[in-house]
């Protein structure tokens, strides 16, 4: 007997005709074709050894990884704001457990499968979040600092007449699981 599917590609371990197999099928097809998109621009460039008209970090940005933006990022807050680093080394710590956690509620909420499974769990680490987003809040609120969600993810950001002014403090962008 043949596969008569006119499917061309097979998603492991998702039921098909659901909106996850949709979007996952979605996805991959994106991602072949940026790929061919990125290809074009490696073959164009190879001569400079450049891509896209930048040099080729290797994948790093500004030749830098995440641990070192994120400790280049944690002596700027130390400086502008905390003026002692262990202090600072403590925020930062429990800020990227803060988006961690942020996250994964995220997720864990907008995935129906997950909701009904683990309500218990993801209420017990609402919770979670809320107090140790409490306790950051007030202890960061003698260096004039809020913590502030612009999207799913926190911002430590400046306080200005004790609102929030956008104005980054330390920056959420490099949590990476």
């Amino acid at each position: 007997m043949k596969n008569k599917s006119k499917k061309p590609y097979f998603i492991p371990y998702i039921r098909r005709n659901t909106t996850r197999h949709k979007i996952a099928i979605f996805g991959q097809k994106l991602s072949n074709i940026w790929g061919v998109f990125q290809n074009y621009g490696d073959i164009m460039d190879s001569e400079n050894k450049t891509r896209h008209g930048k040099p080729d970090t290797g994948g790093k940005v500004d030749n830098m990884s995440i641990k070192e933006l994120r400790i280049k990022a944690l002596e700027r807050f130390n400086e502008k704001y905390i003026h002692n680093m262990e202090k600072a080394t403590n925020f930062s710590n429990r800020f990227y457990r803060l988006c961690g956690l942020s996250e994964r509620l995220f997720y864990a909420n907008n995935d129906a499968e997950i909701y009904n499974r683990r309500k218990r769990w993801i209420e017990e680490e609402e919770e979670k979040e809320s107090k140790l987003l409490q306790r950051l809040k007030n202890e960061l609120k003698q260096y004039g600092l809020t913590v502030y969600y612009f999207g799913y993810l926190p911002t430590i950001t400046e306080l200005v007449d004790g609102k929030p002014n956008g104005t980054e403090a330390l920056a959420r962008w490099f949590y990476n699981r």
